[in-house]
């Protein structure tokens, strides 16, 4: 006797019945599942096809929820090597199987000398300086070659500083240059009324017409311009 073999809108479907998902999170969770079956099972998308998605809304919604369904449909396929979880601290790994950004993309934040001005170093954002080492370029390929998605919780702890550094450490990494996290589709989890940045400025902050040119203006520039290529974003409110 044959086993039936389930097309892929019938996994989806399964899947999102077993996880009991409202309307909202059926969009959210539709769209991430179709568009990684549609790139990287059936491969009918073009190689420079990203998603770059905001997924927020208030604790409850069931952001964590939509992200293991989306693992359960990856597992099915074998394909859940193709994807990270990343938090930006330690706190919130568990939650989703992940790695803290610094740890997983290896980049360091490493406290200057002085402060700025009279004060105590570390009092100021442009205290710290953020090194990627070279010398684990080598790991950074190896461990990132399958690599073709990220999804990022905690979104409000991430700075338009660090986002810049995420897209760096991928220029590492990867090797699509002319693409904007060398192409790997990346989703944005979270919710902006929660913490904000230890260390850097909110992605939501607008960059100056008179802000200077030193390296932390720079960097939250180039934040800036990453964070405006979002091309999906889906508001949870049950």
């Amino acid at each position: 006797m044959t086993q039936q073999v389930l097309t892929a809108q019938e996994v989806i479907n399964a899947v999102g019945a077993e996880f009991n998902l409202n309307t909202k999170q059926w969009v959210v969770f539709r769209m991430i599942a179709d568009f990684f079956v549609a790139k990287y099972v059936k491969k009918n998308l073009p190689e420079d096809e990203q998603l770059r998605m905001l997924m927020t809304g208030p604790g409850g919604t069931g952001k964590t929820h939509i992200v293991k369904a989306v693992q359960c449909v990856l597992q099915h396929y074998g394909c859940a090597h193709l994807i990270r979880f990343l938090v930006p601290t330690g706190s919130a790994v568990a939650l989703i199987n992940g790695m803290t950004i610094h740890k997983w993309l290896g980049i360091k934040i490493k406290s200057k000398n002085k402060g700025k001005g009279n004060w105590d170093p570390g009092t100021t954002a442009e205290d710290y300086a953020v090194l990627i080492s070279v010398s684990n370029h080598a790991q950074l390929q190896d461990e990132w070659k399958n690599v073709e998605s990220l999804l990022l919780n905690e979104v409000s702890l991430v700075g338009l500083q660090l986002i810049a550094e995420i897209n760096h450490a991928l220029q590492f990494a990867k090797e699509k240059p002319h693409l904007w996290f060398r192409g790997v589709s990346i989703i944005f989890s979270g919710n902006f009324f929660q913490f904000l940045p230890v260390w850097g400025s909110a992605l939501y902050t607008p960059i100056s017409l008179y802000a200077g040119q030193n390296n932390t203006e720079i960097q939250k520039r180039l934040g800036h311009l990453v964070w405006k290529l979002l091309n999906a974003v889906i508001n949870l409110t049950e």
